[in-house]
């Protein structure tokens, strides 16, 4: 039966490639939706005694199967990619391989520690870089530190000892968007991913005879979702699904050109099902929103030149590093470390910046905004609290280069290894920051 599954398989994905879906092979067996059943779900053999008939002990170590780099078995036919590992099979030893933009879960096994320039023992445990899903097959656990979402703000946050894969995205594939740009669970069926710059377009009037759906961004859940795993009274209802267009490749270190994966702001009078990147988050950590929250947090989803600290996609566009923060131009001024949302939700105006290329480095214009993936990955990072840059310190780099151990300050190291750094950033060298680059919250708030 083994052998005959791994076949069927095998077919089912060779026909899915045909479709010319862009990404890789995984791209074209989700095919935007819902995938092959047997791929996920064994009617009679499944991996352990669950209620779901899984391939995996659990949800996550289901999808890991594989989405993790070095996946073997009867799920080896897709290790010939690499663009859809969010896992990079690393542990607390192992540097992440990984370089999606939204970060290799691993870097959630990967601690630090050291003696600060006080004698004073200190560490950075792995879990705090990022979502801990729980994946046992795959050594992934419960968060230690956090019984429930951090920041939740006026909901009573989402439990640790649930989160999965499946939280955030929708296995089975039921959010589609139209020609329309709505979000729906019913209606056309899904022809393909709509995940990115290639995808295509979708036609038609949602409910009629002959139209056509793309699936939602990464298979995100979206209004109304709920995730069997885990239910709570009032649901785990996103507010909608958020827009955003990958490029075609986006599993690689950026090391001669940035990824540029394009967001959209979901301008005012978009339509229903869809929301913003903030708002989406929010399901969970909505205590991070300035608007629900009595606390000074961070504003979101406001228009760059709407702030009281002036125009700050002025300031984004004009600073290039600490040592030049005026001489920047608008038309290349962009950096993948510190993203912001188009004020568009139309996917031709969003797919036209999803680049791995350089091609497209335009920076924001004054109606574009910040949202929490500005300074966050959605997965995990080499930083603590998923940031995307070293925020612990007072310097990104010191003179030209990576801190460095046993020679600089080690509060400016924190326990890492050159390779830490290397990977945390993606290939950049760290000439290209500049001497003693400060923290990147500059790009936005250096004046001068």
């Amino acid at each position: 039966m083994k052998k005959l599954y791994k076949l069927n398989l095998i077919a089912a994905s060779a026909g899915l490639l045909t479709v010319g879906l862009a990404g890789s092979a995984l791209a074209a067996f989700h095919l935007g939706g819902v995938a092959n059943c047997g791929g996920c779900h064994s009617m009679h053999s499944p991996s352990t005694a669950n209620m779901y008939l899984l391939h995996g002990g659990d949800q996550s170590s289901t999808c890991l199967n594989c989405h993790q780099q070095g996946t073997t078995g009867d799920f080896a036919v897709y290790n010939g990619a690499s663009g859809y590992y969010i896992s990079g099979n690393g542990s607390d030893t192992t540097v992440p391989t990984q370089f999606s933009p939204g970060g290799d879960f691993s870097w959630t096994k990967r601690g630090y520690a050291w003696t600060n320039e006080d004698g004073v023992a200190t560490t950075e445990t792995g879990a705090s870089h990022g979502h801990n899903i729980i994946a046992a097959d795959y050594s992934y656990g419960v968060d230690p530190d956090n019984a429930v979402s951090p920041t939740a703000g006026i909901n009573a946050g989402f439990p640790a000892d649930k989160l999965a894969c499946n939280s955030c995205h929708d296995p089975h594939g039921k959010y589609r968007r139209f020609a329309d740009g709505s979000i729906d669970t019913a209606g056309a069926p899904i022809i393909a991913s709509g995940s990115y710059a290639s995808s295509p377009v979708p036609t038609g009037d949602a409910f009629l005879p002959d139209a056509t759906a793309v699936g939602a961004y990464r298979l995100l859940a979206g209004q109304g979702y709920d995730s069997v795993s885990y239910k709570a009274a009032g649901g785990q209802d996103y507010a909608g699904v958020p827009m955003a267009v990958a490029p075609d490749t986006y599993n690689r270190q950026e090391t001669a050109a940035q990824t540029r994966v394009a967001y959209g702001a979901n301008a005012t009078g978009a339509p229903g099902g869809v929301t913003t990147w903030s708002n989406w988050c929010a399901t969970c950590h909505g205590g991070m929103h300035s608007d629900v929250n009595a606390g000074l947090t961070h504003p979101v989803d406001q228009p760059l030149n709407g702030s009281t600290l002036g125009d700050l996609s002025a300031i984004y566009n004009a600073y290039i590093n600490t040592s030049n923060t005026i001489g920047g131009d608008s038309t290349t001024s962009y950096l993948s470390l510190t993203p912001f949302a188009q004020n568009a939700g139309a996917f031709a105006d969003l797919a036209a910046n999803a680049q791995f290329d350089d091609s497209a480095l335009a920076g924001p214009i004054g109606d574009d905004q910040v949202m929490c993936l500005s300074c966050h990955r959605a997965h995990a990072s080499g930083f603590k609290n998923m940031l995307r840059w070293n925020n612990e310190s007072a310097l990104i780099t010191v003179a030209n280069g990576y801190p460095v151990a046993g020679t600089d300050n080690p509060d400016f190291v924190r326990g890492r290894t050159a390779d830490d750094w290397t990977a945390a950033y993606y290939g950049r060298d760290a000439a290209v920051f500049g001497d003693y680059q400060r923290s990147l919250c500059n790009k936005c708030h250096a004046k001068d």
